[in-house]
């Protein structure tokens, strides 16, 4: 008979054993999961800020040289003081 109660405690310890040992590889999982999605969300908003700014100083450099450009809309837009003579669009005269 204590033989009996013996192997049925042991059952019971064995499975506990089996149910503590598979929550614990799901939250080691999960952890893991969570971990990789922040690492690379993390990455990809970093990365997406550097070509960002890269961008942008790349515009602001070249409206720097070039002020009468408009680069984001690609449009030439002329300078308030210029007027183009009628016909000659070659020419600009200063009034």
């Amino acid at each position: 008979m204590i033989k009996i109660v013996v192997v049925v405690v042991e059952v019971f310890v064995a499975a506990a054993v089996v149910v503590v040992v598979e929550v614990v590889v799901v939250v080691v999982v999960v952890v893991v999961v969570v971990v990789v999605v922040v690492v690379v969300v993390v990455v990809v908003v970093v990365v997406v800020v550097v070509v960002i700014v890269i961008i942008e100083t790349a515009l602001g450099t070249i409206e720097s040289v070039l002020p009468y450009c408009d680069v984001r809309s690609a449009a030439y837009t002329t300078p308030s003081h210029i007027i183009l003579t009628p016909g000659r669009p070659d020419i600009a005269l200063n009034p």
